[in-house]
């Protein structure tokens, strides 16, 4: 511990540094809502860490959160920070039966739900599932204590000495099995994230960002919310991604940071253009999560310029970007073969190498494919519960991410596959093996094959080929209302397709790309 109480590399120290630093620059905001201060920020978070310790939680327990948006979301992320509590944010688009199996994998010991979900949670879990059940709004579901009398309640006196390896956050991330694992994020390797994105997403000090994603989507709050925290920064919450919002946004508040989606980007450039004023301050345009057609993105460069920040990422670096644009990239000179085709070169703090099924190391020539293995100071300390998992992808310090890629020789990365077989729909994950699973579930339904399909806006879209039992008879209605009753809405397929088999290896695996070919070719798969 240092002379003035600060330990280097806790999450909940970024917050005491901030609040010394500008206690009344606003550290958070939504929209047409409520805001916090540092200081307030500060102060509440210490009184509800001291009080859910008091009420039975213990340093290392986990919290669930299943809520939207809110200035008490955040609260929550720092009172765990210095509780020694460990955040698991369910994502407030998933079905009862997604949000349960996450929840019960965590063995979180307490909930926090807001009104918007209330109704679910009620129906879902039951009081007797934890230890402490919150809520941020009015509907005390399963028996809750509202979050203002949990800030407001006794509490132990002391706060516990935490340790940078402490777990902070486990962010679930679907595996090629289709069932979520939690990807173990320690206040180190988030302190380090931090760091890294700094240089980055090119953050000037006290950095003011236009939020424009949810809470509920782990990675936001690690890539952009730590982030801000880190250089003293202020963010405003958007609220519904809408680009002209976006916009006005960025200049109202004068935001040097702000983050477009993938099927923004268009739209976003256009805002842009009718309110080139927008540019005045803004330092970063990050787009990064789902891969975007080369075009597109050099369409949204000619409109912000250096500003653009292309990147490749994922959960297990906690939640942020190994590989990044720079300004010079855009202005030139650049020697990417392919800049716009390619997620930038990689960052500080890390490594990306590409290798063969032997993990053996392959040329940076550019032409030579394989799978992307990282190495940072802001990797996962492993998946949740699961040691096979982890020692499969995790070996000597490397992660070895299933992204099929290459690499230039001027250092330039190519992601050619996400996952091998994830879907990647407007920046969220689907994983085929989940929705097949569903589908599987669907009386009449012998065999399915779930498989990324183009999608101009979205980037991809899920697309499924269902072989029927004979004698069965199903429309692509019945599917996707299927799909739409048991997964969230992005992950339901928007094409099916009825056909006789599936093409097969002679280990009776499915071709997947086999079968996207014959989808959209208007082919039967054999």
């Amino acid at each position: 511990m240092t002379a003035q109480g600060v330990r280097p590399d806790l999450i909940g120290d970024m917050l005491t540094f901030g609040a010394q630093r500008s206690p009344d620059r606003v550290l958070f905001a939504i929209e047409g809502g409520d805001s916090r201060t540092y200081s307030e920020v500060d102060g509440r978070a210490t009184r509800l860490a001291k009080s859910l310790l008091g009420r039975g939680l213990r340093r290392g327990d986990r919290l669930a959160v299943w809520a939207d948006d809110s200035v008490e979301y955040l609260e929550t992320y720092m009172a765990a920070a210095r509780a020694g509590l460990v955040m698991v944010p369910v994502n407030n688009r998933l079905t009862p039966q997604e949000a349960r199996y996450i929840v019960e994998d965590a063995d979180a010991r307490a909930l926090l739900v807001s009104d918007g979900l209330a109704e679910r949670a009620d129906a879902t879990f039951s009081a007797g599932d934890f230890a402490l059940v919150g809520t941020y709004g009015q509907d005390t579901a399963l028996g809750a204590t509202r979050f203002e009398d949990l800030v407001a309640g006794d509490g132990v006196d002391a706060l516990p000495q935490l340790d940078e390896e402490d777990l902070y956050i486990i962010a679930y991330t679907s595996g090629t099995t289709g069932f979520p694992k939690g990807a173990m994020l320690t206040h180190r390797s988030l302190k380090n994230l931090a760091r890294m994105n700094t240089v980055s997403y090119h953050l000037p000090l006290a950095s003011v960002a236009a939020y424009t994603g949810s809470m509920s989507f782990t990675a936001t709050v690690c890539a952009f919310a730590m982030s801000h925290l880190f250089v003293g920064g202020s963010m405003h919450l958007l609220g519904k991604w809408d680009a002209g919002r976006a916009v006005d946004l960025v200049i109202r508040r004068s935001a040097t940071f702000v983050y477009v989606p993938t099927p923004g980007m268009a739209d976003f450039g256009a805002a842009v253009r009718e309110r080139p004023e927008a540019l005045d301050t803004l330092t970063t345009v990050l787009h990064s999560a789902s891969k975007a057609p080369a075009q597109r993105l050099a369409g949204l460069a000619e409109v912000v310029g250096p500003r653009l920040v292309e990147g490749w990422g994922m959960t297990e670096i906690s939640g942020g970007i190994v590989t990044a644009f720079t300004g010079r990239d855009i202005l030139g000179p650049c020697d990417a073969m392919d800049l716009y085709d390619s997620v930038g070169r990689v960052t500080v703090d890390a490594s990306v190498e590409i290798v063969d099924e032997q993990r053996r190391p392959l040329p940076h020539d550019g032409k030579s494919e394989g799978e992307l293995a990282v190495r940072s100071t802001s990797l996962m300390a492993g998946y949740w519960h699961r040691p096979e998992a982890t020692a499969q992808s995790m070996q000597d310090g490397w992660y070895y991410s299933g992204d099929i890629g290459s690499i230039d020789p001027a250092g330039y990365v190519y992601v050619r596959e996400r996952r091998v077989d994830m879907i990647v729909s407007g920046g969220m994950n689907i994983y085929p093996a989940e929705v097949e699973g569903v589908i599987a579930t669907l009386e009449g339904v012998e065999e399915v094959a779930v498989v990324a399909a183009p999608h101009e806006r979205y980037g991809q879209t899920v697309a499924a080929a269902v072989v029927v039992a004979r004698g069965a008879r199903l429309t692509e209605a019945d599917v996707i209302e299927h799909c739409r009753r048991h997964l969230a809405s992005y992950k339901k397929p928007t094409v099916v397709r009825f056909v006789g088999e599936l093409p097969k290896t002679v280990s009776m695996k499915l071709k997947r790309q086999a079968i996207r070919a014959a989808l959209f070719d208007g082919d039967r798969p054999s």
